[in-house]
């Protein structure tokens, strides 16, 4: 038995949710509803790709609060040179804190 093997579990599911995204997209109309479960879906996918290709919760967990950061801010018209150096400052403090 190999022990490097990485658990591919996490990358299955993670995956999925994309795939689950992907289907929301397609068949549902656009709603109130529809974008909160496509990024509740997009932010599960991509925090088990983070902590597959990782292998650290940590890091995972920093990558993926970056992105979604940065997702929302550009979903709101607020994504600016400014605000991504601060979010990516504040998550560089919260790197340093733990």
């Amino acid at each position: 038995m190999r022990k490097n093997k990485k658990p591919f579990l996490a990358l299955i599911i993670s995956f999925s949710c994309l795939i689950l995204s992907g289907i929301v997209i397609w068949f549902l109309p656009p709603s109130i509803w529809t974008e909160p479960i496509i990024l509740v879906a997009l932010t599960i996918s991509l925090f088990l790709f983070c902590g597959w290709m990782t292998k650290s919760k940590k890091y995972s967990i920093l990558i993926t609060i970056l992105i979604f950061g940065l997702l929302l801010l550009n979903r709101f018209a607020a994504l600016n040179i400014i605000t991504a150096g601060l979010l990516a400052a504040i998550l560089g403090l919260i790197a340093l804190n733990t």
